[in-house]
């Protein structure tokens, strides 16, 4: 049940103040929320009661020599977690069930956050604290733990404005407080895009190619929209209403023998929210505006700058350094990978040049025909219930822990929970898995966030909890919830950065899970567990068709793992571009009427081997990564880290290819658990990474598993 979509008349005014102050479920400081009693109306006077009880207890706190640092900080982690919970779960329900109601109080809700930030850390005996042990006198006696808390604290402390005088304080927080807003209204709008538009198609012959579980669901869809009409519709005969989404545009784009059908999903992928009431033109702008502003506030000459200040990589010349040769090679393999394709086309009867929405259609038809499989052909091997048992199973026996699905309700009914126990039958964590699109209420994309994490707080051990999120298509009455490989993966990729929370061994919270780990750092774990999804035992163990339960044979999955290097240059050339162009949006890019995003962003796509649309230049609208989450100046962390994690799983490879030797692999596993999943952020992945391979990164793996040799 959606109860935060379903209106209900206002309850008289006795009643509002019994949810406020007696049964406010966000005021219960259990083991964890019960999320299903959760109602928009709860959050900001739960919000407000917490930062209230902040101040009290700020009130009376006064600066003195002799409180040790581990005292402090198990102060602050306790000052911390309240606020920290409610934000989680505020963050859970914007993105999971972001209605009318939630959208409602948003703006409010990120001001108090800022405001109750600002009481903490403009704190005049916290600043004290942090100053005193950072000083040289006081920082070398600390323990190292301490030493990694102390420093990232005190840098937050300046990255949150605590050292600028009043005026400036004034301006920061302002701009801070709108940066906010912006960016949850540059999300919204995509939300409300998606959910405001789709495509009906009422031609039969405009449905050639297209996958029968798609337009099943696409006939669904248009019949719960009609009612009226649905007893005059069929199946067969259509209509078929598809939404505008990334799973819409992936069907369509690769199966579709319509060029017009592909060009109109095309469009509707690249106008959205490039004009009219929805634009996120203006939002964009802004927001670069407020993070130069802040920046700069900062003593920084760029927001790049300041974002770099607290990664691994110390500059945009630096990164720019480490990916140059992969770009070269990424360059002339595009070049001879969309040649090829051009050829295969034109081979076809295909007359012209290629048009973006041709390439998906073509390389799938073109990798059918060097591989002999088809991503829709596959699909039916690949439940969602299959694949995440199997996942679960494979990372019980690889880090050796106990997976269990408990009874739980939760902020809705496909919500599915389960705890961690170890060999021995301890607890230890919990997550939640949300799997399923909910066009217009539910963010684009695949994310996992916190809801609570592993820490000591000198009294009791709070355990952590997480919670996982896809749109992957849902189940229909007769067909189960069926993956591309590229959900697999990401189901994969994403289950990575949760064990990295739940497995976590440190007993502070500023470094438990992934607190404290360098942002280009945070995918090793993640794109670590993409590689096992190649992993030939594990593949056909991950395959089993829905229906007869056969497994992919032995055949189609070698022509799988050959696939996975096909068109690698060009997806990675894309993804430098993309990390480039936010380095330098964030950088000394400087607007002008003759100089927007959108022709900064069009000038770098001439580095593609086809010469780009215009129109391609609107992927800025909606690049949510960078100007409605975590990324800016961090989009090129997905590299920075996958150089790490493919070198981390070539050490797994060059013991799976030696002799069967199990106790060898147990060990690897150990080691590999004991370093990036249970430090935590206890040091940085430049550090945990020597731990492992007693070496520093290289590229050479990377380049072989991306089929970029020369």
């Amino acid at each position: 049940m959606l109860l935060l979509h379903i209106p209900t008349p206002p309850p008289p005014a006795p009643l509002i103040e019994h949810v406020i102050t007696v049964d406010n479920p966000l005021l219960n400081q259990s083991y964890e929320f019960a999320y299903d009693t959760i109602l928009a109306p709860h959050f900001i006077p739960a919000y407000t009661s917490i930062c209230a009880n902040l101040q009290t207890s700020l009130s009376s706190f006064t600066f003195s020599n002799e409180m040790s640092a581990d005292a402090f900080i198990r102060w602050i982690e306790k000052m911390e977690d309240p606020l920290e919970r409610i934000e989680h779960a505020f963050s859970l329900f914007s993105a999971n069930l972001n209605g009318p109601e939630i959208r409602a109080i948003s703006e409010e809700f990120s001001s108090l956050g800022i405001e109750s930030a600002k009481l903490l850390y403009y704190n005049s005996a916290v600043i004290q604290y942090l100053t005193h042990f950072k000083s040289d006198e006081i920082f070398p006696t600390l323990s190292p733990l301490e030493q990694r808390i102390i420093e990232k604290r005190y840098h937050r402390l300046f990255l949150e404005g605590a050292f600028l005088d009043p005026a400036e304080k004034q301006i920061f927080t302002q701009a801070e407080q709108d940066l906010s807003f912006l960016m949850m209204q540059f999300g919204n709008n995509i939300n409300d895009y998606m959910g405001s538009n789709c495509i009906t198609v009422y031609d039969k012959d405009k449905t050639k190619g297209l996958p029968e579980s798609y337009l099943a669901r696409g006939f669904n869809t248009y019949c719960k929209a009609h009612p009226d009409e649905s007893s005059e519709a069929s199946l067969d005969e259509g209509p078929w209403q598809f939404p505008i989404s990334c799973s819409s545009y992936a069907a369509i784009l690769q199966n579709s023998e319509s060029r017009d059908l592909r060009e109109e999903m095309f469009l509707k992928m690249y106008t959205m929210c490039a004009a009219g009431p929805l634009s996120n033109q203006e939002i964009l702008t802004s927001i670069l505006s407020d993070r130069k502003t802040m920046a700069q506030l900062l003593g920084f000459d760029t927001y790049t700058a300041m974002s770099l200040s607290t990664k691994i990589a110390h500059s945009h010349e630096d990164i720019s350094t480490l990916f140059e040769p992969l770009k070269v090679k990424a360059k002339k393999a595009s070049e001879n990978e969309l040649n090829a394709l051009q050829n295969f086309a034109n081979s076809l009867g295909f007359s012209g040049e290629l048009k973006p929405w041709d390439v998906g259609f073509y390389a799938e038809k073109m990798a059918a025909s060097l591989f002999d499989i088809n991503n829709e052909d596959l699909k039916p091997y690949f439940s969602f219930d299959h694949v995440k048992a199997t996942l679960f199973d494979f990372t019980q026996k690889l880090f050796n822990v106990c997976i269990e699905q408990q009874t739980k309700a939760a902020w809705h009914e496909d919500v599915t929970f389960y705890t961690v126990k170890d060999q021995n039958g301890t607890m230890l964590a919990s997550f939640y898995i949300d799997p399923f699109e909910r066009t217009g209420i539910k963010r684009p994309g695949a994310w996992m966030d916190e809801q609570k994490s592993r820490w000591h707080d000198g009294d009791v051990q709070h355990l952590p909890v997480t919670y996982l999120s896809t749109n992957f298509s849902p189940p229909t009455e007769n067909m189960p919830s069926l993956l591309s490989l590229q959900d697999v993966i990401t189901i994969f990729h994403e289950f990575g950065h949760t064990l990295q929370h739940l497995l976590t061994k440190q007993e502070y919270k500023s470094i438990s899970g992934l607190n404290s780990i360098e942002w280009d750092g945070v995918e090793i774990a993640s794109q670590f567990m993409e590689n096992w999804v190649y992993f030939k035992p594990l593949l056909r163990r991950l395959s089993r068709h829905y229906e007869t339960g056969a497994r992919l044979s032995n055949e189609k999955i070698d022509a799988i793992i050959n696939k996975t290097k096909f068109m690698q240059g060009s997806s990675l050339l894309r993804q430098i571009i993309l990390g480039d162009l936010d380095l330098e949006l964030h950088g000394d890019y400087i607007y002008a009427d003759d100089n927007t995003p959108e022709d900064l962003y069009f000038s770098m796509l001439s580095q593609k081997a086809f010469p780009p649309e215009p129109i391609e230049k609107n992927l800025l609208y909606r690049f949510t990564h960078v100007f409605s989450g975590g990324y800016a100046s961090g989009y090129y962390s997905y590299l920075f880290a996958k150089i790490m994690s493919s070198d981390i799983f070539a050490a797994f490879e060059e013991e799976l290819s030696l002799p069967r030797n199990s106790k060898n692999l147990v060990e690897l596993s150990t080691k590999y658990k004991e370093t990036f999943l249970e430090m935590g952020g206890s040091k940085s992945p430049e550090e945990v990474f020597k731990l492992f391979r007693k070496r520093a990164p290289s590229t050479e793996a990377i380049i072989r598993h991306l089929g970029l040799n020369d």
